[in-house]
């Protein structure tokens, strides 16, 4: 199902350490569940991770064997069978394995995409959809990307020509985004050479662009599920959490604009469910301000990333001679 762009920030995917496995073939329940844990659990990594081209042969084939152990529950509806691990079963395996561990908080994404056929170019959304629009759908739902589509209206089609799109002008695609207001918008461009499908696009974050390399595929569906598995391993790479053997990154904030005692409680609360953060220290409160010490999984960057999609928060630009500039970032609330 194709999903018109909401006036949304980041999005709560919901069930990212369950996964159905559907059509299984009758068999001895043992032999069922045990292929069942292994297909639900290369879901699950993929999903959790965002990174599927990191999850080789090697590390697959230790997590089949490990699969079992990590089952919270499991149900079985006719040829369908439903397992559900446990988060932490799954976060200690990415960890150890040196792969990041993205939570549910993520962000929105409104999808343009635009096709080469045989009858002209052709822009797809949730007024004129098209298989390869489902098809994108359905990989980005597989790996919890919160995808969305445009309306493809009238109005689209004013602020946003096929000409504009097809070259990938990111300041006219910017301005025909700001209708939807999600976090992030890709622009995709499906092309023919000879027998080979061709794939260009754009990331446009809210302070830059990002060119996707170009991918060439023998099919639409392969082509695009490498696009998308390029999309997922980018996002997360920006807002996963990560671990490094030994090392942790801790570093002061100072948010402002914090006036009484329920909105630092609120501040504290977001950090807590940041999950970048591991650990939230309050230090001190000031009369509009608190001070919080954190510790990271990750980089300060991909804090500074997270905080990006924050209807709370939002980074205070500070000035290069403020002697707390090298000291601490400052966020204010927003109002």
């Amino acid at each position: 199902m194709l999903l018109m762009a909401p006036m949304v920030c980041a999005t709560e995917v919901k069930n990212l350490y369950s996964a159905t496995v559907q059509g299984m073939t009758p068999e001895k329940e043992e032999v069922l569940l045990e292929r069942a844990y292994a297909r639900s659990a290369e879901d699950v990594l993929a999903r959790v991770s965002g990174q599927v081209d990191a999850l080789d042969d090697a590390l697959l084939a230790q997590a089949h064997k490990l699969a079992a152990s990590w089952v919270a529950q499991h149900s079985i509806e006719g040829n369908d069978i439903k397992v559900s691990f446990y988060p932490e079963s799954i976060d200690h395996f990415l960890y150890q394995a040196g792969l990041p561990v993205w939570g549910a908080n993520r962000p929105s994404l409104l999808v343009w995409m635009i096709e080469e056929t045989d009858q002209g170019r052709v822009i797809y959304g949730s007024n004129h959809s098209d298989g390869a629009l489902a098809q994108f759908f359905d990989r980005a739902g597989a790996l919890g990307l919160p995808v969305f589509a445009p309306l493809a209206d009238d109005s689209d089609q004013q602020s946003l020509s096929s000409s504009e799109l097809w070259g990938l002008f990111q300041e006219d695609i910017r301005a025909a985004s700001e209708r939807y207001d999600t976090d992030i918008t890709v622009a995709l461009r499906v092309g023919r050479n000879g027998d080979q499908y061709t794939f260009e696009g754009l990331l446009l974050y809210p302070e830059q662009t990002v060119r996707l390399a170009q991918t060439t595929a023998p099919t639409k569906e392969q082509g695009l599920s490498e696009v998308v598995d390029t999309i997922a391993a980018a996002l997360s790479n920006r807002f996963a959490s990560s671990r490094a053997k030994g090392e942790t990154d801790a570093f002061i904030i100072r948010v402002e604009g914090v006036m009484d005692y329920q909105s630092m409680v609120k501040v504290e609360r977001y950090l807590n469910r940041m999950e970048v953060v591991r650990q939230v220290q309050l230090e001190t409160v000031a009369e509009n301000s608190v001070e919080f010490a954190l510790t990271l999984d990750g980089s300060v960057q991909a804090f500074t990333n997270g905080v990006s999609l924050s209807s709370l928060l939002r980074l205070k630009p500070v000035s290069a001679l403020d002697p707390q500039a090298n000291r601490i970032t400052i966020l204010e609330l927003k109002r």
